[in-house]
């Protein structure tokens, strides 16, 4: 959090920052681990850049594995509280800093988890998961209820520094109906958690093989990219 309120500062008295650019390699490194799972047409990128423009909103630059460059016009509150987003075909990874106690499998799987719970976002809103496969993972994800799970309590598993702050009666769901509150999609982007966690919390190794075994097949057919690969 300090170096949130810091790089914040910074930003409202007119300066702009640059993630280093070891910061942005090693979250590359971890992305090449898993990026098989995500459609070629998407943009996976690492903040790189921050531009103050005003009221609090900045123009952030995004680059991929090969350079290339993309950038989205956000309020930094909201972005500096994100470590992953999917928006419009674009998966970008949000890091500050490194954790000095993790290893590099941990980091990998870390970011591996999180690319997998943005990359269900773009196969459900670019079609790929519908029907009776997305029916079963949604029956699965409700039926484990990882979105009625204490909020800090994810936070703290996922290495937020902001867990110790958060009320102890807000879930995970109350988080989310907060962050959609007001779109007239309100219901599909709560399903849409609810598997997105699912998947995340098999790929950190939270879930039993009990828990996983009635969508095994689909979550492997997702991990292994044989999903992207759907028109």
């Amino acid at each position: 959090p300090d170096l949130r309120r810091e790089i914040g500062s910074r930003l409202t008295s007119g300066q702009s920052v640059s993630v280093r650019t070891g910061i942005v390699n090693a979250v590359h490194a971890a992305l090449d681990t898993a990026r098989t799972m995500v459609p070629d047409e998407a943009f996976i990128g690492v903040l790189s850049h921050i531009e103050p423009i005003e009221d609090g909103m900045v123009d952030a630059t995004f680059v991929d594995a090969a350079g290339n460059e993309t950038s989205i016009i956000a309020p930094w509150l909201l972005l500096s509280s994100a470590r992953a987003f999917h928006l419009d075909g674009t998966i970008g990874f949000v890091r500050l800093s490194l954790p000095r106690l993790k290893s590099t499998r941990e980091l990998n799987r870390e970011i591996a988890a999180e690319l997998g719970h943005e990359t269900v976002h773009l196969l459900r809103q670019t079609g790929r998961l519908a029907g009776a496969v997305w029916d079963r993972l949604l029956a699965q994800g409700n039926a484990l209820r990882l979105l009625d799970a204490q909020f800090g309590t994810y936070l703290k598993i996922v290495g937020d520094p902001a867990a110790d702050k958060v009320n102890a009666d807000m879930t995970v769901r109350d988080a989310y109906e907060t962050l959609y509150a007001g779109r007239p999609d309100l219901q599909e982007m709560m399903d849409q958690e609810a598997v997105t966690h699912l998947v995340e919390w098999h790929m950190r190794g939270l879930l039993s093989d009990v828990d996983i075994v009635p969508v095994r097949d689909i979550v492997d057919q997702i991990l292994s990219g044989e999903t992207a690969k759907l028109p």
